[in-house]
């Protein structure tokens, strides 16, 4: 049996929460406290505490010899009275900030293509934690959307769209999940940079993910269909979660007699692998493979397979595509795929 340690109060509270956010009616009206104390097995006190709470919230209101209804969601108003839509922009796990530029560029550009829409929005990041404490923050940042960059899971999202918040990830549930999302095919690129190894007779590959990596993953499918077609051995992939000294490893790979021709590195990984690289004996320098937006540390290398990610426009589709779904222009899931160009560095 499943034991809840939340009071009876708040059980209530999440039970409303849930009925406010999907709400889609002008006038909808909330169980009665009868109805509420015979559901929940509690007196007519408890039921009052929870509701007195969201009434003194802006989210219920008692109107006399009718009921409690639900306040429209759209009542955001700034200090000068004029609506506003509220969105947050995850990024991550919504716990942290974080600080890989891969997150701010897509951020960045989200969040401008926002402000510049026809409605007042406010992007924001929204910190996350148990489901509870996310029900409570979007119940006092009243969200009317999210845009997710890279979510660890899609518990989350899914929570969110039961709830009737929409949801547009970046990155993750491009899967049969049922969730909103822009994604680049990082499965395609993997096809495409295997076949440029291939044809530079670069057949020794070594990919070096980080924990949980999705786009690692994806990489890493694309690459090993692509020498699967070509009927060459893959020669493997090392991981931090799987090989926590994985930088020894390496070392010893680089220096052994068969030289690693290629590595792809997830772009947080990138400045190790290269301090590994510049300080290894190797006779011959593999070809890095990563996203372009690590170039700046790859300046002096003199061999590097670059992943054009479209950071700005994934930014800017997502935020394109939540306003549709705030409007009314689209319902149901939204997908979208945008393609990865391959760059060689130095150009050959």
């Amino acid at each position: 049996m499943k034991i809840s340690l939340l009071s009876r109060p708040e059980l209530i509270r999440n039970y409303l929460m849930n009925l406010i956010y999907s709400n889609r009616e002008v006038e909808a009206m909330i169980p009665s406290e009868r109805e509420l104390c015979r559901q929940f097995k509690v007196t007519r006190p408890t039921v009052r505490l929870a509701i007195k709470g969201l009434i003194r919230e802006g989210a219920l209101e008692i109107r006399p010899g009718l009921g409690t209804f639900i306040i429209r969601r759209m009542h955001n108003t700034d200090e000068f009275g004029r609506p506003y839509r509220n969105v947050a922009i995850l990024t991550g796990d919504g716990r942290q900030v974080a600080v890989d530029r891969f997150f701010w560029e897509i951020y960045a550009a989200a969040g401008t293509e926002l402000v510049r829409s026809n409605v007042t929005i406010r992007p924001g990041l929204l910190l996350g934690g148990s489901r509870e404490e996310l029900l409570v923050e979007l119940g006092r940042l009243k969200v009317d959307g999210v845009v997710w960059i890279s979510p660890p899971e899609l518990e989350y999202p899914r929570v969110l769209e039961e709830m009737g918040v929409p949801v547009i990830c970046i990155n993750r549930g491009m899967d049969d999940s049922g969730i909103s999302c822009v994604w680049q095919d990082m499965e395609q690129a993997g096809r495409d940079c295997g076949r440029r190894l291939l044809e530079r007779n670069r057949r020794n590959v070594l990919l070096i993910r980080a924990p949980r990596s999705f786009s690692g993953r994806l990489f890493h499918a694309g690459l090993t269909a692509a020498f699967a077609t070509a009927k060459v051995p893959f020669s493997g992939h090392l991981t931090m979660e799987e090989l926590p000294g994985w930088q020894d490893k390496l070392k010893l790979l680089l220096e052994c007699r068969t030289p690693i021709d290629a590595i792809y590195a997830d772009s947080q990984l990138v400045s190790d692998v290269l301090k590994v690289i510049r300080a290894s004996g190797a006779v011959s320098t593999p070809c890095l493979i990563s996203g372009k937006h690590r170039l700046e540390l790859l300046s002096d290398f003199s061999h590097c397979m670059m992943l054009d990610m479209p950071l700005e426009t994934l930014g800017k589709t997502a935020a394109r595509r939540l306003l549709d779904r705030l409007e009314g222009a689209v319902t149901g899931r939204v997908c979208e795929c945008l393609p990865i160009p391959i760059v060689d560095y130095p150009e050959p």
